[in-house]
């Protein structure tokens, strides 16, 4: 704010002032803007009005004025206004002279000069948007000056009388006015010889270089050629100081792209001798996916790529005018922008969000229905229509209904009531016989028939229910009577929906924008409305319902002059500032999600940037309910954990009788008073204990025992940015046992590991179209470096196929370097999706990724399918989990490989499915894009290689979390925990406890040095005996957890919770108990052990001699029964579907499907939206329908369930919607 040298200056006037006590006048940040404006303003009035000889009679009446009242110039308080203006008069002679001169004359305060504001515009073509931020910023009311409108026509070669014309017109209907208007060629004589002054003076020059040259010239602070000669300041730049001056401008108003020119500007006035006017910066208003480049929106208008300067597209004032924008709505926009120095992209639906405030509230509503031009004509209805009889409705009636449902002041309209009504095809298709459906302003219905023509319909039978007022469940439906021959017509209507100018959001200085028109940025539709539409003027604004809102651009003509036939009213679509909606999309009312006409709401097409922005809206909004979520998961979590359990008080000296083991819950209430009597301390007083158990129930809320297993289990901890995740220790060892396992399988087969940059260039990236389009929405994008904009953004990758192909091309010349097999363990980065989910869903994750080259084909595609059994070798052999090996329809392949292979695995918690790992074979797609070749030994030519890429990832972990935990807590197999085998030694001094849930507490008494590390030499003697089996072993005793602690940490937590598969007890005292219901004995004498394993509840009493060979057959059984049971349970929810109904049983029933199906990508799509279903699999989650899983090549754990190619003339599964032949057997279910 420039207060730096008010500190100096104070400081050099000697005025009695701290530091601190200056900078606790400055304004802070939560001072009101005004307020800090006004603050701005006095500061500047110092150096501008009060220094150097500049005192006036007007700068002295405007500290009169500002005084007249007041004691502070701001508010109540001192500031650092006051310090400057006083500081400042204290040592001006002039203002001494005038106090010693007496009373002052009232005649030295007339001035003309008041607050003045000048808004300053060139005539070269039409005001684009983002000068307007400059003539709505209301500083002329905030100050109570005057505004002065001024013409800059100093190139007459450029400037046309039509621009002024239409800017003169455009400012009042913003609610602009101006009490000045000027041009700058009103000065030229004063500027003249105020031209000849400067060359006389030696402070001017004249210069011919060539315009951009001078630019150039400015920029790097180069010396002109002519500077010793004459030079020249641009015209704009002399006069616009001189002229500000002479017009007794006060604030001047510019643009940051002219601060380098201030200096210049306060020069000139200095040189002349002229007042100089406070300038104050601002940034431009910039806007995504448009220019607000007049010279090259004036290339769109002489191309004819625009309809002229008011065209809809167009970032003019008269552009979103007619488009719809209100003169209120732009304002409030604006001011709420206010007038930073900041510059950003701003998109467009920010605007349109401000609008649609403003129109909402009184715009009147219409019914208008689209027109399918696709849709056969059907008896009795326009083309494009499906007529709907009612059955309880005789006569043609006129209805009284709302303008607008929450504004009854604009009254009532009436509508028509008829036996024959029309609605639009893509309703039609949704309403199904038996249920009932809402008309729109005139009540339920019930659908008798649908009638149906092939895929077409072609009428509806309905029946009147208006006795149900029941609307919260049934689809809404917009429609409109059949007048017939006596009512009033219904009006046609040519709807222009419009786009953005540019298919890229941000143009930047290399970029061409002409490579980047949008070709489609105009559509027109074609619809039937309510007779009132009749009666519309040019730029009224309306809303259709269920369509959006719509501004009149011409009105309907009975008898157009030109033609001299009927003229449709035409409608421009005015945007919402929110994502795109569907044609058929109610916006005023709700539609429950399991609705018919949710399962089938058509498809609407958007460009690719359009799906882009849509996308990031969701995702900001996904972001949003994930974080909610996430923030009521770990209060729920915190809150738990601080309710008191179980006591942590001071182990008592009085010895405790010991009692039987088991006790029923009839004496639990003698057992806790008797501990009451004992310790002296009730439960009230005891310590506060965390609930270390889990809460949730697998089977009830499988969301939340996800949860609770992660964290209690600690395998994972919640990170401040939405899908991102610290993996703690213990999740992080089992990734690194798959990575152990993995990389000795691919050392044998020959692959090396390599590594690489995680960063893609953007040309790289963009040279596999198709690979690009489905990753777009998911690519990170790094566009800084500290404050500084990068030149080309830089991709954070999504995969490494542009990363690794370019090396690949340099390094493969011949056959010889073939094939080239490497494989690297990294991180990716997928920024967009839905509801993310620990290790399932996540903005980074881990992963193995291979990229492999062949010289032949059938070699790539051999290494395709090893591949593919080593990733079931992991799940089946490693991790316990049974998969289903097969190969992705079209729809679902890997952008742009030829096919892909994959493993899928089953989560019974909630009936969906998971895609374990895929391995593709990308044919010599990525070879030819990226002239990945070598010379083949045969023909002697260049020939492209044969290309595969294979990854697994850490979701694999929440596969395994998942499958296998339960309601205890989780459950490793051994071949990837951690620890294998927990010995614990248990010393009992004082006895023990038994509470209510039964589960023993073993306190641990005081004990010599020598008792105290007893355990751990037993601990040691286990790892004697197990030593040589390759297993994990940890010791857990009294050593560990220090005096007077209580085991019931280890024995009924860690061990259940944290998934360790056999645990080994030991007692010198020889005493029987019960924990977690599994009984186990130790031996004293003999050292007898006991392992009960996690996986089932069993008891072994194993010697501690056979303790070695007995151990290793244990932990395979334990992985073997882990297998057995998920495989079972993996066999019994997968079904067979011969139709779509057999289908949604199947996900209803939380299975999966093998059905005979088409493979066509259409066909699927048509099965996921019918198969969609009102249920929530999870909180949060959208409602999904089934997906093609896999095309399975055997179902190996059930020989019963049909595979491969279905026998000869059998139908795809999905009719009556296709009439194709079935090609394979395919799985369909609901997936991650």
């Amino acid at each position: 704010l420039g207060f730096g040298w008010i500190c100096e200056y104070v400081k050099g006037k000697s005025i009695e002032c701290s530091k601190e006590d200056l900078l606790g006048l400055l304004p802070t940040v939560h001072e009101d803007d005004q307020v800090v404006l006004e603050i701005i303003n006095w500061v500047n009035f110092v150096p501008n009005y009060l220094q150097n000889c500049s005192l006036s009679s007007w700068s002295l009446r405007r500290l009169q004025d500002a005084l007249a009242h007041a004691t502070y110039l701001i508010g109540s308080t001192l500031t650092i206004a006051d310090l400057a203006v006083w500081s400042s008069l204290a040592s001006d002679s002039g203002y001494h002279k005038l106090l010693s001169d007496g009373p002052a004359n009232p005649s030295a305060f007339q001035s003309d000069l008041c607050h003045v504001r000048r808004y300053y515009t060139h005539l070269n073509s039409m005001e684009s948007l983002s000068k307007w931020k400059e003539a709505l910023q209301l500083w002329r009311n905030i100050f109570e000056g005057r505004l002065i409108l001024r013409f800059d026509d100093t190139n007459p070669s450029k400037e046309k009388e039509i621009y002024e014309e239409s800017i003169l017109s455009d400012l009042p209907r913003l609610g602009v006015c101006w009490d000045v208007r000027s041009h700058t060629s009103d000065h030229f004589e004063l500027l003249l010889k105020l031209c000849e002054q400067m060359i006389r003076d030696g402070k001017a020059y004249v210069d011919n270089t060539d315009g951009e040259t001078m630019k150039a010239q400015r920029e790097s602070r180069t010396p002109s050629v002519c500077r010793d000669n004459c030079d020249v300041y641009p015209l704009y730049d002399f006069a616009c100081p001189v002229v500000d001056s002479v017009e007794g401008v006060t604030h001047a108003l510019r643009t940051s792209e002219y601060n380098d020119r201030n200096d210049q500007y306060a020069w000139i006035c200095q040189a002349l001798g002229l007042r100089c006017p406070m300038v104050i910066d601002y940034s431009r208003l910039a806007l995504q996916n448009t220019l607000l480049s007049k010279r090259k929106l004036t290339w769109f208008v002489e191309e004819g790529l625009v309809d002229g300067w008011d065209d809809p597209r167009m970032p003019t004032v008269s552009g979103i005018l007619r488009r719809g924008m209100t003169a209120e709505g732009l304002r409030q926009f604006i001011l709420a922008q206010g007038s930073s120095r900041s510059s950003a992209q701003m998109e467009w639906d920010k605007i349109w969000a401000f609008n649609k405030k403003v129109i909402d509230p009184v715009a009147p509503r219409y019914t208008g229905l689209l027109m399918d031009p696709t849709l056969p004509s059907s008896d009795g209805a326009p083309r494009g229509l499906v007529p709907v009889r009612i059955h309880g409705q005789s006569d043609l009636v006129e209805k009284q209904v709302p303008i607008h449902p929450k504004n009854e002041h604009l009254g009532d309209r009436g509508i028509l009531l008829g036996p024959l009504i029309f609605i639009e095809h893509a309703d039609a298709v949704c309403l199904k016989q038996g249920e009932n459906v809402t008309l729109i302003n005139w009540g339920n219905c019930r659908v008798l028939n649908v009638h149906q023509t092939g895929q077409f319909v072609s009428g509806v039978d309905v029946e009147l229910n208006l006795a149900d007022t029941n609307y919260k469940k049934t689809p809404k439906i917009t429609w409109l009577a059949d007048p017939g021959s006596t009512g009033p017509a219904l009006t046609p209507l040519s709807c222009l929906i419009y786009d953005h100018l540019l298919t890229k959001a941000v143009i930047t200085k290399d970029d061409d924008f002409k490579l980047f028109i949008n070709k489609n940025s105009k559509t027109e539709q074609c619809l039937l409305g309510d007779h009132g539409l009749r009666y519309l003027k040019k730029g009224d604004i309306i809303q259709l319902q269920r369509r959006g809102y719509y501004i009149c651009d011409a009105p309907y003509d009975p008898k157009c002059p030109a033609t001299g036939h009927e003229s449709p009213c035409v409608l421009i679509q005015i945007p919402e500032g929110t994502a795109k909606p569907d044609a058929t999309h109610d916006s005023g009312t709700s539609e429950p999600k399991g609705s018919a006409r949710a399962k089938t709401k058509p498809v609407v097409q958007l460009t690719e940037e359009e799906a882009t922005k849509a996308a990031e809206r969701q995702r900001k909004k996904d972001e949003k309910k994930e974080a909610r979520k996430e923030g009521r998961n770990k209060w729920k979590l915190s809150s738990q954990l601080q309710q008191p359990t179980q006591s942590e008080s001071t182990v008592p000296t009085k010895s405790v009788q010991l009692s039987k083991p088991v006790q029923t819950a009839a004496n639990s209430s003698a057992i806790v008073a008797n501990k009451e009597t004992n310790f002296g301390e009730s439960k009230s007083q005891a310590k506060k204990q965390t609930k270390l158990a889990l809460e949730a129930r697998k089977e009830v809320d499988f969301a939340d025992w996800y949860t609770q297993l992660l964290t209690k289990a600690e395998l994972l901890e919640y990170y401040d940015i939405s899908g991102c995740y610290i993996l703690r220790p213990w999740a992080y060892s089992v990734w690194q046992s798959i990575q152990r396992f993995m990389d000795t399988r691919l050392e044998l087969m020959g692959i090396e590991n390599a590594y690489f940059p995680m960063f893609v260039s953007k040309s790289a990236l963009e040279r596999e179209q198709h690979h690009v389009e489905d990753f777009a929405p998911e690519v990170a994008w790094v566009t800084r470096s500290g404050s500084s904009e990068l030149a080309e953004p830089v991709a954070v990758r999504p995969t490494s196929e542009t990363i690794m192909y370019p090396a690949f091309a340099k390094w493969i010349q011949s056959h010889r370097d073939l094939p080239l097999r490497l494989n690297q363990w990294s991180n990716v980065v997928r920024w967009e999706f839905k509801h993310p989910q620990p290790f399932l869903r996540t903005r980074e994750f881990l992963w193995q990724e291979g990229h492999t080259a062949y010289a032949e084909k059938a070699d790539a595609e051999a290494e395709v399918l090893e591949i593919l059994d080593l990733y079931a070798e992991v799940y089946q052999n490693l991790l316990a989990v049974p998969v289903i090996k097969g190969r992705k329809t079209e729809k679902e392949k890997f952008a742009g490989a030829d096919y892909t292979t994959t493993v899928e695995a089953y989560i019974g918690g909630t009936g969906r499915a998971i895609q374990g790992a895929t391995s593709h074979h990308l044919g010599q797609n990525f070879s030819r894009m990226f002239d990945v070749t070598f010379d083949h030994p045969v023909t002697g030519m260049p020939a492209h290689v044969y290309q595969n890429s294979w990854g697994f990832t850490t979701r694999s972990l929440g596969v395994l979390f998942m499958v296998h935990g339960d309601n205890k807590g989780l459950v490793l197999p051994p071949r990837v925990a951690p620890i294998q085998v927990t010995s614990l030694v248990i010393r009992v001094f004082t006895g023990y406890l038994l509470f209510d849930h039964l589960v023993a507490t073993h306190l641990l008494g005081r004990k010599t040095e020598k008792e105290k590390f007893a355990g751990a030499d037993y601990t040691t003697t286990v790892e004697a005996y197990i030593g040589g089996t390759g297993r994990a072993i940890q010791g857990a005793t009294s050593h560990h957890l220090g005096q007077n602690f209580s085991r019931m940490f280890d024995v009924t937590f860690d061990h259940p919770v944290t998934g360790m598969p056999a645990h080994v007890y030991q007692n010198s005292w020889g005493f029987t108990t019960r924990s977690l219901g599994v009984l186990f004995m130790v031996h004293g004498d003999n050292k007898g052990l006991v392992l009960p394993p996690r996986v089932a509840p069993i008891q072994l009493r194993i010697p501690m001699d056979q303790l070695r060979d007995r151990l290793p057959s244990l932990l395979d059984t334990i992985h073997a029964d882990m297998l057995c049971k998920a495989t079972t349970e993996f066999a019994e929810h997968i079904r067979t579907a011969s139709n779509l109904n057999e289908l949604c049983a199947a996900l209803d029933a939380r299975s999966l499907a093998l059905a005979p199906f088409c493979g066509d990508s259409d066909c699927e799509e048509v099965i996921r939206n019918e198969s969609a279903r009102n249920v929530v699999l999870e909180p949060g989650a959208p409602s999904m329908g089934a997906k093609s899983l896999c095309i399975p090549f055997a179902c190996d754990f059930n020989s019963a369930l049909p595979c491969g190619v279905p026998p000869t003339g059998t139908k795809c599964f999905n009719q009556p919607h296709c009439t194709r032949q079935a090609l394979a057997y395919t799985l369909f279910g609901r997936s991650y």
